[in-house]
């Protein structure tokens, strides 16, 4: 009987498993930069919603989360939390 490329299902996928270790990482990794700063991986993706919308101004967005203009404008332009959609995969 030719089993091909089938794996047993008494072994492991390596891929499977690799994935689940990457999931993860990426959980850890963001836990790790929320506890490092003011804003959660949530608000981030709030931020980024509200500023999106262009109907609140950046500042107003910053005083509502307690942080800077300039953190807001970093987010939404991704130069801060760059990682996170990728994360979230």
């Amino acid at each position: 009987m030719d089993q091909g490329n089938e794996l047993s299902p008494s072994i492991p996928n390596p891929e499977e498993s690799n994935v689940r270790k990457l999931s993860e990482v990426r959980r850890k990794f963001i836990q790790r930069m929320e506890a490092q700063g003011k804003l959660t991986a949530e608000e981030v993706l709030e931020i980024r919603m509200l500023a999106a919308n262009k109907k609140m101004k950046l500042r107003v967005i910053a005083n509502m989360y307690g942080v800077s203009t300039r953190a807001i404008s970093d987010i939404v332009s991704r130069k801060t939390w760059d990682y996170l959609e990728t994360c979230l995969e």
